[in-house]
């Protein structure tokens, strides 16, 4: 029987742990789930930042328009001038309006005054009534400060009752159980012993006929193995008496630990309570203190509504000179104004700089984003594996340590079921005697209570017999009366049968009686009213001895209140005796007259009546209430059997959870360790593997930066063709201008010389050695823009091979109503005329290339230091549209004529002058917002007139950098 329960505990154990392997699984999975779903919503974040990025370059387009819409606005300010002067008009009416308003105000200040006199007196008032409750407050909290005192001190002394009486149930029970324990020792040991001398004869028989029974041996070898058996388990009751003795001291300990931490906290709340009452007075006092700072506030206020009276007054005459002087500023403001658009137009300037900026700052953070998601998968693998391995382990090491576990506490579980069973048996006998006892208490209770109702009946009885006596005496003395009435009548001067001290005894006798009758009524509410609240005081947990008690001091106090009501009832029955005893005939000057109508006597006949009356009712309530006691006791002896069994059954429960508890935690602590020296070498590995990542990922984020960067050059280059607008940028436009000024005013001065043929030829000479210049930058930009296209084409592969979209094949890129159809058609037409127009301009510029470059190196050889080569550092430039300016400038070389038509206009024409109408060089197209390696240092300002000198080499030109 053992071996099958051994093998199904191990069969449940493996299955818990199979399902607690399972539920780990599925976290884990859980969290998978979650980490690649965080995954995705990134992605997603990072496809919508470049949408809005894109979307935010054409805002900035708007803006562009928007700042020539300010210019129509200047001239809507001039219309401002002539509001200003109607406003003028109507600060002299706000200033008739603000001498009213002075009126007025000086009429309020009247009637605060008043006001504030009025609340003053309020306020004292008030302060009288607040000081008053605080007081009574103050006192009752002292009350119930004393009361809770009292209450604590009652509680402690309970407590310390109970932990005495717990104590000596703890230490009379250890001591029982030891005995008992030590005599079952002692017989089982006498019985090992005389075992032992049986066995020891029985070998010294068998060895003598050891030749003719073999088979002694065997059995000889098996008395040997018992008792070895008997030796180990008179060790193992040794170390359960131990453990026993030693849970025996630490329930003492606990206890007296429990008692000394309930002092501390009465001591704790005592101190808490006199800083309540601290609080109270030191709040009392800063209300005080706060009152007189109020008055004081107020009286300050007085001060302050006159000196503020006395400034309005000053204020009247400062408004009437600052009219003046707001009219002389209003010219001013219109100076002001036209200064704040120029402050606008260059904080727009500013903002475009620093959304470029915030653009690449957001580029940076994607890209790290996505290096952190890709190491964060392969730690996660890393992981897994590693968990999974775990795992294997944990598995072998639980299934050994449930082995011994389970046959440790195969061994404890018998041994508790022994105890329990042996405990359980006398508390049942214990319990029945309890309440045998207590039945026949009940029993005897309830015999004498129907003995004294039976005697109150026998009383009510005799008080209906005193009655009809009354009323018998009633009709004789109103006879008599009637009699001596009618004497009366006649003149005879007889005198009356009941003199003044019968009726005064008749009253003492009514007042006796009714006293007794209301002392009645009193004591049969109040035992009806103990009878139905008795029961329900008492806990169930001590309803053995305490309810026991509790009987026994009713069915006293029960006695006593029925020889009191027969002493009131012997004191009424004595009383009325003499009512029937004829008395003395008085004199006739000590005789009252009494009526045959007499309300007195009716009234207390009817008195009588009703109290009768109500002892019968209360009878009738008393039994039924009663039987009604009888049943709740047969059903709270029930329900107190049931209540005892559970608590036997909750008893044996936590004794066994306490011993497979203490189990739990001895093995949870040798899991715990080895858990930590696997969790130290995991953080080890973890650390390498994360150096390692960090060098992987500052070599992926400089890829991936790189990658952006292109991405980015593309986009914008793929909006240039769709625009079909060419490039511009200011700063470069403005440094033509510079140099194309320069080259007008030296060939002006050489011009009023006569063109001397010497400053003609270093004119010429100048003029070609730049124009070779950018020939050969013109060159060198179409061979970077044909790499361009190429690293675009490859970063456009890669990013559909890692299945992410680029830019130019996402949609939404225009924030319109459009339809996937007609996307997907504008993305094809986009990408054919990428194709068509890098084709063509690169067919083109070899073309125009090759003859100019033919002639410039028949005439002047090249010079390679002066050739502009573009290094990863120098922002990248585009050569659109420069084909036909660079054509008519070499026509005008050859024809001879002078370069002071080489005039380039911008889209102000600041200089309309200098223009020549039949040739002008045009430069159109949109703003690029191009990521730069390197910033240009050079802010965007007007052009300044200075002659550079012809030794330094031009600098290359950026048709890419927005002003």
């Amino acid at each position: 029987m053992q071996d099958g329960d051994l093998e199904r505990q191990l069969a449940t154990k493996e299955k818990e742990y199979k399902e607690l392997q399972s539920l780990r699984t599925q976290q884990l999975e859980g969290a998978l789930r979650d980490a690649q779903a965080q995954l995705s919503a990134e992605r997603a974040r990072f496809l919508q930042l470049r949408e809005d990025f894109q979307f935010n370059l054409r805002v900035l387009e708007e803006r562009d328009r928007e700042l020539e819409r300010y210019d129509a606005v200047a001239a809507h300010l001039q219309v401002a001038e002539s509001a200003g002067q109607a406003e003028a008009s109507e600060l002299r009416i706000q200033i008739d309006k603000l001498r009213q308003a002075l009126v007025a105000e000086a009429q309020r200040r009247e009637e605060l005054r008043r006001e504030h006199k009025q609340r003053l007196a309020e306020h004292r008032l008030q302060l009288e009534r607040v000081h008053s409750v605080k007081e009574r407050e103050i006192e009752k909290h002292r009350e119930e400060y004393e009361a809770l005192k009292r209450e604590l001190e009652r509680r402690i002394q309970e407590v310390e009752g109970e932990l005495a009486l717990q104590k000596q149930e703890l230490i009379s029970e250890f001591d029982t159980e030891l005995k008992r324990r030590e005599h079952e020792f002692n017989l089982r040991r006498d019985e090992m012993s005389n075992t032992i001398l049986s066995l020891e004869l029985k070998v010294k028989l068998l060895n003598k006929e050891l030749e003719v029974h073999s088979q002694v041996a065997d059995t000889l070898q098996a008395s040997e193995e018992l008792y070895s058996e008997a030796q180990k388990e008179i060790k193992r009751r040794e170390w359960e008496i131990k453990d026993i003795s030693a849970v025996k001291d630490a329930r003492i300990k606990e206890l007296e630990d429990k008692l000394s931490l309930m002092e501390a906290c009465h001591i704790k709340e005592e101190e808490i309570y006199n800083r309540k009452h601290e609080e109270l007075d030191r709040r009392v006092r800063e209300r005080e203190s706060a009152l007189e700072a109020l008055r004081e506030v107020h009286s300050q206020q007085l001060r302050q509504s006159e000196a503020q009276s006395r400034e309005l007054q000053v204020q009247l005459d400062t408004l009437q000179s600052d009219k003046r002087r707001m009219e002389l500023s209003h010219a001013d403001s219109l100076r002001v104004k036209e200064e704040q658009l120029e402050k606008l137009r260059t904080e727009l300037e500013t903002t475009r700089t620093g959304w470029d900026t915030y653009i690449q700052q957001v580029s940076r953070e994607t890209v790290s984003r996505d290096v952190e998601l890709h190491s964060h998968s392969e730690r996660e693998a890393k992981l897994r594996a590693e968990l999974q391995r775990y795992r294997e382990d944990i598995e072998r090491e639980q299934l050994a340590s449930a082995v011994k576990r389970e046959q440790a506490l195969e061994q404890a579980r018998a041994q508790a079921e022994l105890d329990w069973q042996r405990r359980c048996e006398d508390a049942q006998a214990a319990h029945f005697r309890r309440s045998e006892e207590i039945i026949c208490s009940l029993t005897q209770a309830r015999d004498q209570a129907t003995a004294e109702l039976r005697e109150k009946e026998r009383e009510l009885g005799d008080m209906a017999a005193l009655l009809r006596s009354v009323t018998m005496e009633r009709d004789q003395a109103l006879q008599k009366m009637i009699t001596i009435v009618h004497l009366c009548s006649q003149g005879l001067g007889t005198a009356s049968s009941f003199p003044s001290e019968e009726i005064e005894r008749l009253q003492q006798q009514n007042s006796n009686l009714r006293s007794a009758i209301a002392v009645m009524r009193k004591d049969m509410e109040s035992l009806s009213a103990q009878l139905s609240a008795g029961p329900t005081g008492f806990s169930i947990a001590e309803a053995n001895t305490e309810y026991c008690h509790a009987l026994e001091k009713e069915v006293r106090e029960l006695k006593a209140r029925s020889r009191h009501l027969e002493e009131q009832l012997e004191e009424a029955l004595k009383a009325p005796s003499v009512l029937v005893a004829p008395g003395p005939v008085p004199s006739p000057t000590a005789t009252l007259p009494v009526s045959a109508d007499n309300a007195y006597l009716k009234n207390h006949i009817c008195c009588l009546n009703e109290t009768i009356g109500r002892l019968r009712a209360e009878k009738v309530s008393i039994a039924a209430t009663l039987r009604k006691r009888e049943v709740r006791v047969a059903h709270l002896e029930s329900s107190l059997g049931q209540l005892i069994q559970q608590l036997h059954a909750k008893h044996v429960d936590s004794d066994e959870l306490r011993f497979e508890l203490a189990n739990l935690r001895k093995r949870g602590a040798a899991e715990e360790s080895g858990l930590r020296q696997r969790l130290s070498t995991v953080e080890m590995e973890l650390e390498e593997v994360r150096r390692e990542a960090e060098e992987y990922q500052k070599g992926s984020m400089l890829q991936n930066l790189e990658a952006v960067a292109l991405s980015n050059q593309v986009s914008a280059l793929k909006l240039d063709i769709a625009s079909r607008r060419e490039p511009i940028v200011i700063e470069e436009v403005l440094m033509l201008r510079e140099e194309n000024l320069h080259l007008r005013q030296q060939l002006v001065d050489q011009g009023s010389d006569g063109y001397s043929s010497k400053g003609h030829r270093s004119g010429d000479t100048l003029l070609h050695f730049k124009l070779r210049q950018a020939v050969r930058c013109i060159s060198q930009l179409a061979r970077d823009k044909q790499q361009l296209i190429e690293m675009g084409n490859r970063l456009r592969a890669q990013l559909a091979e890692a299945g992410m979209e680029g830019p130019e094949n996402r949609p939404g890129l225009c924030r319109d109503t459009l339809t996937p159809e007609m996307q997907q058609s504008h993305l094809s037409m986009l990408e054919q005329l990428q194709y068509q127009l890098t084709t063509q301009q690169t067919r083109d510029e070899k073309e125009n290339m090759l003859p100019e470059l033919s002639q410039l190196g028949a005439s002047v050889p090249l010079q390679p230091a002066a050739c502009c080569s573009l290094d990863q550092s120098h922002p990248l430039m585009s050569s659109t549209g420069t084909d036909g300016s660079l054509q008519n400038i070499w026509q005008m070389l050859d024809k001879g004529s002078s370069p002071s038509v080489l005039v380039s206009s911008d889209r102000a024409k600041p200089h309309p002058r200098d223009l020549s109408p039949d040739k002008e060089v045009t430069i159109k197209g949109t703003k690029v917002p191009v990521q730069e390696r390197k910033k240009s240092a050079k802010p965007a300002v007007k052009p300044i007139l200075k002659a550079p000198s012809a030794r330094k080499a031009v600098s290359v030109r950026n048709y890419n950098i927005k002003d």
